[in-house]
């Protein structure tokens, strides 16, 4: 969906290169008109192959960053030290930090500039 209304899109995972892909979340129970529209798109295939490692990742060089859902968060970000400090650091560039889904766990271990988590209530 961002593609298509032009932004560009670069995809990061902890270790770089293909990320796991959590079995449940590629059922065929599980598909939806994105997923399948996913699945055919080679160039977003290349893309998700070959991810960026979250290390190399300057928030200084984008406009927001996106956390897409399925159970990778629960396992991957929530405590991943490279992941809270971007998270961290586009919340004090005051640039949108979202998250869908199971996503939004990858949030909850990020500060802001005061010290103060950025989820709390």
């Amino acid at each position: 969906m961002f593609k298509d209304v032009g932004a560009v899109v670069t995809l990061a995972s902890p270790d770089g290169g293909k990320p796991p892909l959590d079995p449940k979340s590629d059922d065929v129970s599980a598909e939806t008109p994105a997923t399948i529209r996913f699945k055919a798109d080679t160039v977003a295939n290349e893309q998700l192959a070959n991810t960026a490692k979250l290390q190399d990742v300057d928030a200084s060089n984008f406009d927001a960053v996106f956390y897409p859902g399925g159970h990778g968060p629960l396992w991957d970000l929530i405590d991943n030290e490279q992941s809270i400090k971007l998270i961290e650091a586009f919340w004090t560039q005051g640039k949108p930090v979202s998250a869908v889904c199971h996503a939004p766990i990858a949030l909850v271990n990020a500060k802001d500039e005061n010290g103060e988590f950025i989820v709390k209530g």
